[in-house]
């Protein structure tokens, strides 16, 4: 996420390729706060580009194909880059999305 942060004026160019990589990033190898780490990430890319982070996860949002897991780590997402850019802390309730666990939102549904 810092590195998202000191990217240079272009990066609104990468916005796209960066939000949908790490949206479609799967946790292959069982690493430790992954989905925290993403969470992360995809909150720096909307905090240092607005507008085009936020046109992009919003269009990842409203495809057809985006899993129910994927579109509440997009909306945990908007909701902890827009306390950070409102000088917020991001929520307890946000926090507690990440948590969630995602398998059991699926068997819910069904």
């Amino acid at each position: 996420p810092d590195r998202i942060r000191e990217m240079p004026s272009d990066l609104n160019r990468v916005v796209p390729d960066i939000i949908d990589r790490i949206l479609h990033l799967d946790n292959r190898f069982n690493l430790p706060d992954f989905r925290e780490k993403k969470q992360k990430i995809l909150v720096a890319v909307i905090v240092s580009a607005p507008q085009a982070g936020l046109q992009t996860i919003y269009s990842q949002f409203y495809e057809r194909q985006t899993m129910i897991g994927t579109r509440l780590e997009i909306l945990a997402a908007i909701c902890d880059a827009g306390a950070e850019l409102s000088s917020l802390n991001p929520s307890a309730a946000t926090q507690g999305m990440l948590q969630h666990d995602i398998q059991s939102v699926g068997t819910v549904l069904r």
